[in-house]
C-alpha cells in the first residue's frame, strides 16, 4: 500500500470540493431556469383568470342594463364594486401586454374609467358609451387570452 502524505490528502479534498461546487452551480442554474419558467406560467394563468373575470363582469352588466332601474339598490352597488375592481386590476397585468396591445386597450380603459361614475344613472348615452368601451376592451382581452393559452400549451 502506498502512503498518502498530507499534501496528497489536501489535493484530493480540494478536487472533491471543486467538483461538488461545480455540480452545485449546475443544479442552481437548472433550478433558477425552472423557477423563471414556472413564474411566467403562473402569471399567464393569473392573466387568463383576470380576462375571464372581466368578461363575466361585462356580460353581467350588459344583461342587467336592459332593466330600467338596474343601477339602484344592492345590485347596483355590487356591480359598481365588481366593475371598479376589474377596471383597476388591469394595471396589475398591463406589463404582460405588448406595446401595441397596451395602446389599444389603454384608451378603452381610460374612457371606461372616465365614464364610471356617470354610468350608474339614467343617461342612456353614458350607458351605451360604457358598454361599447367594455365590449371593445373585452374583445382585445379575448384575443390576448387566445395568445396566452397558445403560450401555455407550449410550456
Amino acid at each position: 500500500m502506498t502512503d498518502i502524505n498530507s499534501t496528497g490528502v489536501n489535493s484530493v479534498v480540494t478536487l472533491i470540493a471543486i467538483v461538488l461546487t461545480v455540480v452545485s452551480w449546475i443544479i442552481t442554474i437548472i433550478q433558477s431556469w425552472r423557477n423563471r419558467k414556472l413564474a411566467k406560467r403562473v402569471t399567464a394563468i393569473e392573466l387568463i383568470a383576470y380576462i375571464d373575470r372581466f368578461h363575466y363582469t361585462y356580460v353581467k352588466i350588459k344583461e342587467r342594463t336592459v332593466k330600467k332601474t338596474w343601477y339602484k339598490g344592492t345590485q347596483g352597488s355590487e356591480m359598481a364594486h365588481e366593475l371598479s375592481d376589474v377596471l383597476s386590476d388591469y394595471n396589475r397585468y398591463r406589463n404582460l401586454f405588448t406595446d401595441d396591445e397596451k395602446i389599444s386597450i389603454d384608451s378603452k380603459y381610460a374612457e371606461a374609467n372616465k365614464l364610471f361614475h356617470s354610468f350608474f344613472g339614467e343617461n342612456q348615452d353614458y350607458i351605451d358609451q360604457m358598454l361599447l368601451n367594455l365590449n371593445l376592451a373585452d374583445q382585445d382581452l379575448q384575443n390576448k387570452k387566445i395568445k396566452v393559452q397558445g403560450y401555455l400549451g407550449k410550456l
